[in-house]
């Protein structure tokens, strides 16, 4: 195991340390189900990219969503911030809470990930050009992410 102390916050060199000792397990794996949970069920009240009917069905074992009406298919990420990415749902939740709210560098944050430098760079700065900032001395997220998130989990522990 090979650390470079210079380049790295104490958490962060501590961060890695515990993953790489497999005493932290980064899962992203039920933040995944969630997100996808989150997504179609969304997708089922909005109307269909292709005809604007709102007759979108979706399945549970498949990441697809068709329209009843005209038959178009596409997948749950279509018009979010994961749509077209490497990596999965969870692991752009965990990189990009890890990056806004550790302070951690992007390179600390890829670091985690078996994910190239590239990679996570262009999708937290993506993430972040959409309006989601992290703390400290950038801005919150935008009312309208923060209450989707807030008015699904509501509707998820009732």
């Amino acid at each position: 195991m090979r650390l470079c102390v210079n380049n790295q916050t104490a958490f962060g060199g501590m961060l890695q340390q515990l993953v790489e000792l497999t005493s932290i397990v980064l899962r992203p794996e039920p933040l995944d189900d969630e997100i996808e949970r989150r997504c179609k069920h969304a997708w089922e009240e909005a109307p269909c990219p292709d005809c604007g009917e709102t007759a979108i069905n979706a399945g549970d074992s498949s990441p697809r969503l068709w329209c009843s009406n005209c038959r178009y298919t596409f997948t749950y990420t279509r018009n979010t911030p994961f749509e077209g990415r490497t990596l999965t749902p969870g692991e752009i939740i965990i990189a990009f809470v890890l990056y806004a709210d550790t302070l951690l560098s992007i390179n600390q944050v890829a670091q985690l990930f078996e994910a190239v430098y590239d990679t996570v760079h262009t999708t937290i700065r993506e993430v972040n050009r959409l309006g989601v900032k992290p703390r400290g001395t950038r801005s919150a997220p935008p009312v309208e992410l923060r209450s989707w998130w807030a008015a699904e989990s509501l509707q998820s522990t009732a």
